[in-house]
C-alpha cells in the first residue's frame, strides 16, 4: 500500500506494517491558533481567576493566563485518562496539558485500514467517480469523521494509480492530485463535521455542507434545511467495527435519518475500528485506575468505552463509582453511548463539540465546581 497522505508529523493516519513509498509531500496543514499572547484590553471583559480577585489581562494561545497561579487552572495536576486512538489522542492530550492536567493515554480502540478483501463496495463507488465523473449516481459524500476522509482520499489515489487514470489525459502531479481533480470534476457535494472539514480544505477540496451542530444528526438537519436531502444519493464512508467491539448506534441512526429524510444513503466501509491495547500493555494504567489515581476519563466515542471495559475486565463500574471518577464525553451522543456501555452516569458533556476544546472547557468547569464545594467543606456528587 502506498501511503498518499500523512498527518502533521509526516506519519500515515493509519497504522500499517508496510508503509511503502510516499507518493507526494503531505499537504500543508492549516495553521492553528496563534502562539502569541493576546491582551484582553478594555475592548472585552478581562478574565477573573476562580475563587480570587486576580484579573488576567492577557492570555496565551489556549485562552488562559500565560503564567498562571494554581487557582487559574482547576485541572492542575489532575490525571485525566484519554482513551482515544492515536489519530485523535494527541490533540485532546495537548489541550489537557495546556489546561494543567496530566493526561494518561490508554488507546482503547485503534484505527486501521480496511482489509483488502472488504474494500469492494468502497472501490466500486470510487471507480464510478474516477472513471466517469460526469455520469456517476452520487449527489453527496457525507463524511462522519476525519478518518473517513483520510481513508477515502487514500483509496481514491490508490485506485487512480492502479487504473493509471488521469495521466492519459496529460495531468501532472501525484495520484492524490489526480483523485482530487476527479472528485472536483464529478460535481459531488462534500459534507464534513466541524474541524474535520480542514482535511478536505488541506487537500484543496471544498466543504459544501458543514452543520452548525457537528454531529451526524446535525448533518441530516442541515441537508434538510438546504433542501438537499430529498432524492439525494449520498455516499457514506463509515468505519467497519471489528469484533469484539460492537458498532455504536450513531452510524445506523445516521443512515436511518437520511433515509427518513428522503435520501438514498449508501454505506461503504472506509476504515476499521478495532480494539486497542490489551490488558497487559495497559497494566500500569489499570492499576492506577483501580487505586484511585485517575481523576477523570475523557471519551471521544462510544467504542472507546467498550474498549476500556474490555481492557479492565470485571469490576470497572465498581471502581469508577468507588473513586468518584469523573466521566466526560465529547457530545451528547457519545454520553448516551458511554452510559449505556458502562452503566455509570456521565456528568461532563461537551456542548461545543466541533473541537476538543469544548470537552476540555467542560472538564475545567467540573473541576472548578469541585474546588468550590471542597472549599465549603462539601463533597460534589
Amino acid at each position: 500500500m502506498h501511503l498518499v497522505q500523512q498527518d502533521k508529523k509526516g506519519i500515515s493516519p493509519y497504522s500499517h506494517k508496510q508503509r511503502g513509498k510516499l507518493l507526494l509531500e503531505p499537504y500543508r496543514q492549516l495553521r492553528g491558533p496563534s502562539s502569541r499572547c493576546k491582551w484582553t484590553g478594555h475592548a472585552g471583559p478581562a478574565l477573573h481567576a476562580a475563587g480570587t480577585s486576580r484579573t488576567i489581562f492577557l492570555t496565551d494561545e489556549s485562552g488562559r493566563a500565560p503564567i498562571p497561579s494554581e487557582t487559574d487552572l482547576p485541572m492542575l495536576h489532575k490525571r485525566v485518562m484519554v482513551t482515544a486512538p492515536r489519530q485523535y489522542a494527541h490533540k485532546l492530550a495537548g489541550k489537557l496539558l495546556l489546561a494543567g492536567a496530566r493526561p494518561v493515554w490508554v488507546p482503547s480502540v485503534a484505527i486501521n485500514p480496511v482489509p483488502q478483501e472488504k474494500l469492494a463496495r468502497l472501490d466500486a463507488a470510487l471507480r464510478a467517480l474516477i472513471t466517469d465523473p460526469l455520469h456517476h449516481p452520487y449527489t453527496h459524500i457525507a463524511f462522519t469523521s476525519k478518518n473517513g476522509i483520510y481513508a477515502t482520499l487514500q483509496r481514491a489515489a490508490e485506485l487512480c494509480e492502479d487504473l493509471q487514470q488521469g495521466h492519459a489525459s496529460g495531468l501532472d502531479g501525484s495520484w492524490l492530485d489526480v483523485a482530487v481533480q476527479a472528485i472536483l470534476k464529478s460535481g459531488v457535494k462534500l459534507c464534513a463535521l466541524g474541524a474535520d472539514g480542514d482535511v478536505l480544505l488541506n487537500a484543496r477540496l471544498p466543504v459544501h455542507v458543514s452543520p452548525t451542530e457537528a454531529s451526524t444528526q446535525g448533518l441530516v438537519r442541515e441537508l434538510k434545511a438546504l433542501d438537499e436531502a430529498q432524492g439525494a444519493h449520498i455516499l457514506c464512508p463509515v468505519p467497519l467495527v471489528a469484533s469484539p467491539l460492537v458498532e455504536p448506534k450513531v452510524v445506523p441512526r445516521f443512515l436511518a435519518a437520511l433515509s427518513e429524510a428522503g435520501a438514498h444513503a449508501e454505506r461503504v466501509e472506509a476504515y476499521e475500528t478495532s480494539a486497542g491495547c490489551n490488558s497487559s500493555a495497559c497494566a500500569l494504567e489499570m492499576d492506577a485506575l483501580k487505586a484511585g489515581h485517575i481523576d477523570a476519563i475523557a471519551f471521544s466515542s462510544t467504542a472507546e468505552a467498550q474498549g476500556l471495559k474490555g481492557i479492565y475486565g470485571e469490576g470497572l463500574k465498581d471502581v469508577l463509582l468507588r473513586h468518584n471518577v469523573i466521566l466526560a464525553a465529547h457530545g451528547p451522543y457519545t454520553r448516551d453511548g458511554v452510559q449505556e456501555v458502562l452503566d455509570v452516569p456521565v456528568s461532563v458533556v461537551s456542548h461545543n463539540f466541533k473541537t476538543f476544546e469544548g470537552l476540555v472547557l467542560a472538564l475545567e468547569e467540573a473541576f472548578r465546581k469541585q474546588q468550590e464545594y471542597e472549599g465549603l467543606g462539601l463533597k460534589l456528587g
